[in-house]
């Protein structure tokens, strides 16, 4: 079965580092890959008189959500996907 990512995920994101092998097992939930994505913050001043927005990059883990055994992989450390 191939997995895909969700649609929910927050394009385009980053893979940082793949957490599972080729041949390795995995049950419901495993850490398939580490990623990154960049979004908008609100971020308070020194002074907390405004805040302004900024750029922060945040990591996730995506997780498996069917078992089984890693046959191959499409993506690669350091690729970036625009969509699912």
């Amino acid at each position: 079965m191939l997995i895909r990512t969700p649609h929910s995920l927050h394009y385009p994101i980053t893979l940082v580092k793949v957490e599972k092998r080729v041949g390795d097992s995995v049950t419901r939930d495993d850490d398939l890959f580490l990623y990154s994505y960049t979004t908008k913050v609100k971020q308070g001043s020194r002074y907390e008189d405004e805040e302004e927005e900024v750029d922060k990059t945040l990591m996730l883990h995506f997780q498996s959500p069917y078992e089984g055994t890693i046959k191959s992989w499409r993506i690669w450390e350091g690729d970036t996907l625009t969509k699912p």
